[in-house]
């Protein structure tokens, strides 16, 4: 009997805080409705009403009655019905 070991690679991940509110990912001219799944200081997990294409840039806007957010943000990957997008700015 031949007996497997599986190493993982420990890969640090951010808290994330589940969430549920609106937003549009604007990237390539088009504007995409969402929801937002759940958030970290590193980007959010959304459920989007189109497709993106894993690389690409665009822009997440959130609005509020006190104003909009937008954030420039990257696709880093998509897992069924949920893109995972990651904020490209630095903050101390």
């Amino acid at each position: 009997m031949k007996i497997e070991h599986s190493v993982r690679k420990f890969e640090y991940r951010p808290c994330r805080i589940t969430a549920e509110f609106d937003l549009e990912f604007v990237a390539q001219g088009k504007t995409l409705h969402g929801i937002c799944e759940d958030v970290s200081n590193e980007g959010i997990r959304a459920t989007l009403d189109g497709s993106v294409v894993v690389g690409s840039f665009g822009v997440v806007v959130f609005s509020h009655s006190t104003g909009v957010l937008e954030l420039e943000a990257q696709v880093t990957y998509l897992d069924r019905n949920h893109v995972g997008l990651v904020f490209l700015f630095q903050t101390p």
